[in-house]
């Protein structure tokens, strides 16, 4: 289920109604706590870190305006086209998986070694439109898929132990 982000907001804002006056920042800039006490210092961590999420979720919700509501769908008709959407989508894989490596981490469904760090390759800090030659991607493809492997393979195990449905995770 998707929450609205402003229904995603309403643990922060409680939080925020809680702890009072005791969290302006100063000057009505996002600074450090000047507080000492630990409660409030906590709800304050609390509220900056939820608002990450919000200012993300309206960034989304921009996006998607701007989109008329939908993905965005790259042209493939050329050879060159195909390589940039082979990166563009191996790009979103290893951001995506590291997203849900952490949400599946922090939820309990998976731990030990599927949760021991992130996968940050360094090529994900080039610009988005970096187009390396083929062999480059090939071989960034099988790098990616050797971290991916063992937390898709452990996800699936799961999905079919809870649904008996052996053909959860069938490719094709």
């Amino acid at each position: 289920m998707s929450l609205t982000p402003a229904l995603r907001f309403l643990p922060f804002a409680a939080v925020l109604i809680f702890a009072g006056e005791c969290l302006a920042a100063p000057g009505g800039t996002s600074e450090p706590p000047r507080e000492t006490n630990p409660t409030a210092i906590a709800a304050q961590m609390m509220i900056e870190a939820g608002r990450l999420g919000v200012m993300l979720d309206q960034a989304d919700a921009a996006i998607m305006m701007h989109n008329g509501g939908q993905s965005p769908e790259e042209p493939v008709g050329t050879p060159a086209q195909q390589q940039i959407y082979a990166v563009h989508e191996l790009r979103a894989a290893v951001l995506r998986f590291n997203v849900m490596q952490f949400d599946a981490c922090r939820s309990g469904v998976v731990s030990g070694e599927l949760c021991a760090t992130p996968y940050v390759p360094d090529w994900l800090k080039e610009p988005q439109d970096t187009v390396p030659a083929p062999a480059v991607v090939l071989a960034r493809v099988h790098d990616t898929l050797v971290h991916i492997m063992p937390f898709w393979k452990a996800m699936c195990a799961k999905a079919i132990a809870q649904t008996h449905d052996e053909t959860f995770c069938s490719m094709e």
